[in-house]
């Protein structure tokens, strides 16, 4: 809700790359190509398009 909300008041295109408390990633966007990266707790990168 808050991505659509971002994009009504900007007329543009985002996202949102969150952690919650105990570490674990989320993702919102409004845009295809969101490109999006985070070290996972086994030190791997983990990347996205």
């Amino acid at each position: 809700e808050v991505v659509h909300l971002l994009a009504k008041r900007t007329h543009g295109h985002g996202g949102l790359i969150l952690l919650d408390r105990h570490g674990n990633p989320g993702f919102a966007f409004n845009t295809p190509r969101m490109a999006y990266g985070y070290v996972a707790r086994d030190g791997n990168f983990v990347t996205a398009v």
